[in-house]
């Protein structure tokens, strides 16, 4: 995978990165939240479905 090409997949790559995360360090499950450029917290990437979930109602 080529990170410095023009039609690079941020997101899929965060979402592999995560599913990476859980397998090497025998996590239960992995979220990533990013502060965007008006100083909010976005849901940018989950393991799994549930963990996507429970990320979502813990940014409400």
């Amino acid at each position: 995978m080529d990170t410095l090409t023009a039609d690079f997949d941020l997101i899929g790559f965060l979402h592999r990165l995560s599913v990476r995360c859980v397998e090497l360090l025998s996590a239960d499950a992995v979220g990533m939240m990013f502060v965007d450029q008006h100083g909010e917290l976005q849901l940018i990437a989950a393991s799994d479905e549930r963990t996507r979930l429970l990320e979502l109602f813990a940014l409400q």
